[in-house]
């Protein structure tokens, strides 16, 4: 099948090129790859195993793009890869390389992946129409690789090719996508697009994957001013279930494609559109509506704005239906030195929940039911199944506050109904006949339904004097209430909310100075939970352009209704000079907190940095002290010096940690980097040598244990075809396990030629156990390559 398609579209690209004269490229790209790897492990008093295996790939890839009238009149685009495997396996066995694509030993498959793009896109200046047509498909088979090397944490390698071997699975993925769009443009704009995406998780199909995505659009609109848009996404998974089709219908004030538009008569704008959602989830139907009507007129400075919104949506996940009713005023004012701004709204709602319960009960169990009382609204059906009539005394029970009953009798095979609207509480007797025969139905609306209420209001103002002085204040009042209709279960309470925040900025600036001040007040009530923070914030000192000196002072105070008050200030001082060839900043800080009656918290901060030319100096130490009231201490120190030499050929950092808490923890590393650079036919480096040592350290059981870690590392490239990479790294950790690893690789490559070889050598001494893991590689490719055209 994919053959017959390369054939039609290669007839059809000829026929193409004929009509018209070529403008656009087309690249080929063929080729034999072939990669063997060879795995040893041998442990003391265990065989030794072997793993290896070798790849042979054969690929093509063609890209093709076609411009009619340079582009005017559209264009067509096709991508193809193709690819054939042939794999090896080989497990418990030694491995052995063989001309590629003739190896029979081991695990043999053979492997097919592909890809396909391609995309039609024609354009009718004349008819005002334009046509794409596209298709993808990609079929892509599973592989795995085992991990080895991995007895020590820090040792890894440096040569990706190394990683592991590489085993075929019998699984694959597999991924289609179609599209067609239509689009005619004028004064009545038509817009149709259809999207398939098809996906195939191969050994993965007992999970509930997504198969098939299909999505439609269609829209209409007139001067890109009012139109009408649908969409429609339809989902199917593997099981079946989460199943959905969803259906979005917009009209209004909209474009064909969907996007809001505005209609202006002068200073006056409108926009405003409906949205309807349709949707069918697991069997249901869920329905969403939005209205949107809003209108802003503009004149000179002012602008003032109104909106109404309409909110209705039936929630899927948890049966809700929210209705809104939304509505908006705003004024702003824009000049040079001021900025005003001010925002009322308003919304208002009904927010229920239908959820119906239906359960059957002995009698002796309604009984229990009935005692304790039954809120919500339903019926209560006792029925008698037995073969003879039963007689309740029904004068205790209450239904909605009264009560209509004396003496029942219920004949075999009838029944007795009962309905209620707001409770059924009380008790019931049987006077004649057995209560074994009866089981009661009880239905009831286990949901619920309230009101919500909310005003919102925001207003503020941004004064600009030069840039001397600058103020802002921006308050924001928010109020909610909840009015419960029905309420059976007293899901919810009666809920009011009410939040104010309030934020004043005074920033003053004369000559080099800094005076900046902010005042911040926030309360919150919620449900009777109160609290209010306040704080201020104080910027003091001067500045240039080379200077920085000032001090930030910070106070905050948090008042609680139902727990501790707390407070909180500190002082940091910041010292900042520049010059050509330095730079110094320091930051020392002091920090208090206290929460009333419980403890109190110190924190001492100091951070400097320095760079003086190629050298970088960072020095950082915390400590936290926290005193609670039974006078139980704890501390927490931090201390970091970092130091960096960036030379011209030479790289050298040292970084130093160290933190104590409940234990000490040091943490030493430093590397050095020795660079050669060649200067043709550009400046790059060619010989790079690397050395690095890492060592932690704790006393958490009470005494140091160390962790160290070396790496030597040597790469080495002459030209930009040629890499070579030479590495050892060793490792003793905390139990005295250790281990040493090697690894070398070559690479040469150019743009139709690939050679590569590599070894690794891994000796691991854990629990007075020796292992020690061999692993090479050899990878050849060569292809040919063809490009004509006059782009990319």
């Amino acid at each position: 099948m994919i053959y017959k398609i390369v054939i039609l579209l290669s007839s059809f690209i000829l026929f193409i090129n004929v009509q018209f004269v070529f403008a656009g490229y087309i690249y080929l790209n063929t080729g034999l790859e072939t990669l063997f790897k060879s795995y040893s492990k041998s442990e003391d008093n265990e065989s030794k195993h072997y793993e290896g295996g070798q790849i042979d790939r054969l690929f093509l890839t063609t890209k093709y793009k076609r411009e009619f009238l340079r582009g005017r009149l559209g264009d067509l685009k096709f991508d193809l890869n193709l690819d054939r495997y042939h794999m090896s396996y080989f497990y418990n066995e030694k491995p052995s390389y063989s001309v590629p694509f003739s190896n029979n030993k081991g695990d043999n498959t053979d492997k097919f992946n592909r890809s396909i793009n391609g995309r039609l896109n024609l354009k009718f200046p004349k008819k005002q129409t334009e046509i794409t047509l596209e298709y993808s498909e990609d079929k892509l088979f599973k592989t795995d690789s085992d991990v080895y090397f991995n007895s020590l944490s820090k040792i890894k390698t440096d040569i990706q090719e190394l990683d592991g071997v590489v085993k075929s699975l019998d699984d694959y993925d597999k991924n289609k996508m179609q599209n067609y769009y239509f689009y005619k443009y004028g004064t009545v704009n038509l817009m149709a697009n259809y999207t398939e995406y098809k996906y195939y998780k191969g050994l993965e199909s007992d999970t509930n994957y997504l198969k098939i995505d299909t999505i439609k659009k269609a829209g209409v609109d007139i001067k890109n001013k009012v139109g009408f848009n649908f969409e429609q996404e339809i989902k199917k998974f593997n099981l079946g279930d989460d199943d959905t089709d969803k259906k979005t219908y917009l009209f209004g004030l909209v474009d064909a494609f969907g996007f809001p538009t505005l209609l202006k008569f002068g200073d006056l704008k409108f926009d405003g559109y409906a949205k309807h959602i349709d949707e069918n989830f697991e069997g249901s139907n869920f329905n969403s509506k939005y209205y949107q009507l809003s209108t802003t007129y503009e004149k000179n400075q002012y602008t003032l704005f109104l909106s109404y919104n309409y909110e209705y949506n039936e929630d899927k996940y948890v049966n809700d239906i929210d209705k809104y009713h939304v509505g908006t005023i705003g004024l702003d004012y824009d000049s040079k030195d001021l900025t005003y701004y001010t925002e009322i709204k308003y919304k208002k709602g009904v927010i229920a929940s239908n959820n119906l319960d239906n359960n059957s009960y002995s009698f002796n169990n309604f009984l229990a039911i009935i005692s304790s009382g039954l809120n919500g609204s339903g019926s209560v059906i006792i029925k008698n199944s037995g073969t003879s009539s039963v007689v309740i005394d029904l004068s205790g029970l209450i239904v909605d506050g009264s009560n209509n009953f004396n003496n029942v009798l219920i004949l075999p095979s009838d029944q007795l109904i009962i309905s209620y609207s707001e409770y059924i509480k009380g008790s019931a007797v049987i006077l004649s006949g057995d209560g074994d025969d009866l089981t009661v139905y009880i239905k009831r609306d286990t949901g619920y339904k309230y009101r919500k209420n909310e005003y919102n209001i925001k207003s503020g103002y941004y004064l600009k004097y030069f840039e001397t002085f600058k103020s802002r204040l921006d308050i924001d009042y928010y109020f909610s209430n909840y009015d419960v209709i029905y309420n059976p279960n007293n899901r919810y309470i009666n809920e009011d909310e009410n939040r104010f925040n309030l934020l004043k900025l005074f920033e003053i600036r004369p000559y080099n100075l800094i005076f900046d001040k902010q005042f911040e007040y926030k309360h919150l009530n919620e449900n009777q939970d109160k609290s209010t923070n306040w704080g201020v914030i104080s910027k003091d000192g001067y500045f240039s352009l080379n200077k920085k000196f000032y001090l930030i002072s910070k106070y905050n105070k948090y008042n609680y209704d139902k727990s501790n008050d707390k407070e909180y200030y500190s002082f940091t001082l910041n010292l900042d000079l520049r010059g050509s060839d330095y730079n110094i900043s320091f930051y020392p800080e002091k920090e208090y907190e206290r929460e009333f009656g419980v403890y109190k918290k110190y924190t001492t901060i100091y951070d400097l940095k320095v760079r003086y030319k190629k050298h970088n100096l960072s020095t950082y130490y915390s400590k936290e002290e926290k005193k609670y009231n039974n006078l139980s201490t704890y501390s927490e120190k931090e201390k970091r010096v970092y130091y960096i030499y960036s030379g011209e050929n030479i790289l050298f950092d040292v970084k130093y940690n160290e933190n104590i808490y409940e234990y000490k923890l040091q943490l030493f590393n430093a590397n050095l980097k020795l660079v050669k650079y060649r200067s043709f036919p550009v400046v790059r480096p060619y010989a790079i040598f690397e050395i690095g040592f890492e060592r932690e350290r704790d006393n958490a059981i009470g005494e140091y244990e160390k962790d160290d870690y070396v790496i030597v590392k040597l790469t080495y490239t002459p030209t930009d075809r040629l890499k070579a990479i030479f590495s050892f790294e060793k490792q003793i950790d905390r139990n005295m396990d250790k281990g040493y690893d090697y690894e070398c690789g070559v690479n040469y490559q150019t743009r139709v030629f690939k050679l590569a070889l590599g070894y690794r050598k891994n000796i691991t001494e854990i629990d007075e156990k020796r292992r020690v893991e061999h692993e090479i590689y050899f990878e050849l490719r060569k292809n040919f390559d063809f490009y004509y055209g006059t782009g990319s």
